[in-house]
C-alpha cells in the first residue's frame, strides 16, 4: 500500500517543485492544453501531444495520424502549419524563450496489451522567427528535420 501511495505521489511532487508553485503548474499545464485544443481544431486530429522542454522547445506529436503518409513536400506544408498554430496558441511567460517548435508524425502501436511501439522519427523543427514570418510558398522548403536528414 506504502509503494502504491509513493508511486502516485512521487511524481506530482516532482511536477510541483519543478514547475516552483501550484499556480504555475496549474498555469503550465493550461497552456499544454490550449494547444493541443488548437491543434485539434485545426488539424481535424486526435490525439495529439503536447510537451514542453526546459521553456525552450515546444514538441508537438501527431500520434498516428494521416499526415505520416502524404510525400515529404506535402509533410513539410503539414508541419509547419501545425506548428504555426500551436506556437501563436502557446501562450506561457516562457513564450518568447522558446528555441524552437517541432511537430513529429508518431506512429504508436500496442501489442497484446502488454508490448508497445512509438516511433517518431519523422519531425520537422521550426524556429519561432521562422513561425512569425510571412508563411512560404509550397514550393520552398520549410523548416529542417529534426532527424538532419
Amino acid at each position: 500500500m506504502g509503494r502504491a501511495i509513493a508511486r502516485w505521489l512521487l511524481p506530482w511532487a516532482v511536477l510541483a517543485f519543478g514547475c516552483g508553485s501550484g499556480t504555475e503548474l496549474a498555469g503550465v499545464l493550461d497552456d499544454l492544453r490550449t494547444v493541443g485544443e488548437e491543434v485539434r481544431k485545426a488539424t481535424g486530429h486526435q490525439p495529439v501531444t503536447v510537451k514542453v522542454i526546459n521553456e525552450r522547445h515546444l514538441s508537438i506529436g501527431m500520434v498516428n495520424s494521416r499526415f505520416a503518409s502524404l510525400p515529404a513536400d506535402v509533410r513539410r506544408v503539414s508541419a509547419r502549419s501545425i506548428a504555426e498554430v500551436g506556437y501563436e496558441s502557446y501562450r506561457s511567460k516562457s513564450r518568447k524563450s522558446l528555441e524552437t517548435v517541432t511537430v513529429c508524425f508518431v506512429v504508436h502501436r500496442r501489442y497484446l496489451l502488454l508490448f508497445s511501439y512509438t516511433n517518431a522519427t519523422d519531425c520537422q523543427r521550426f524556429r519561432p522567427a521562422e513561425l512569425e514570418a510571412e508563411a512560404p510558398s509550397a514550393a520552398q522548403p520549410h523548416g529542417e528535420n529534426a532527424s538532419g536528414r
